[in-house]
């Protein structure tokens, strides 16, 4: 089963709040260590989360935002992550994210980086 504490969770608490207020949804899914990841999405189902959903983690300083592809990203404007995060959660797809489209990679400056460029 997920975490939903966890050493780092503390780093995502401004995020988790911001998504959550928005009225959608959030738990922490771990890639190594419990709390290194925060999944965001638009649904909750019995089943777990669904609808737009993507994963965002920090290591060091950085912040990064991936789909389920995955397609990861180096988020280069921090300060609009949780607006970001609310923009892909709001569209009217309702479906996981393959990728991010151009305009929204371009307005919040993701960064496009290698799934081995990524510290886990």
């Amino acid at each position: 089963m997920w975490s939903t504490e966890g050493p780092m969770s503390d780093d995502y608490a401004t995020l988790k709040s911001a998504v959550e207020t928005a009225g959608f949804f959030t738990t922490f899914q771990p890639i190594k260590r419990p709390g290194d990841r925060i999944v965001c999405a638009s649904r909750q189902r019995n089943s777990g989360l669904g609808g737009n959903s993507f994963w965002v983690a920090k290591r060091g300083e950085a912040w990064f935002i991936a789909t389920w592809a995955p397609r990861i990203y180096r988020v280069q404007e921090s300060a609009r992550l949780t607006e970001l995060c609310v923009l892909l959660l709001q569209r009217e797809d309702e479906q996981a994210y393959f990728d991010f489209d151009e305009a929204v990679r371009a307005e919040f400056g993701l960064v496009a980086i290698r799934d081995e460029e990524f510290i886990a």
